[in-house]
């Protein structure tokens, strides 16, 4: 038992020291996948903020109706 600990354990050591060359790139569907994300991320701050901008102007009683009339 003692011996296959070892065996593994040399096997890891092995594993995370040899190095390796990475033959990685982006591909077009990585970069739409991103500019999808930064775009909802966007999408959704300006959400946020807006309704964080009416509950704190509906909560000084003030109206952020821009011209309409009720």
């Amino acid at each position: 038992m003692k011996n296959l600990q070892m065996i593994f354990y040399y096997l890891m050591l092995m594993t995370l020291f040899s190095p390796t060359d990475a033959f990685a790139y982006f591909d077009p569907g990585t970069g739409s996948i991103l500019l999808q994300a930064l775009a909802v991320g966007l999408i959704a701050v300006g959400g946020f903020w807006a309704k964080i901008k009416h509950k704190f102007l509906s909560l000084f009683g003030k109206s952020d109706d821009k011209g309409k009339k009720s």
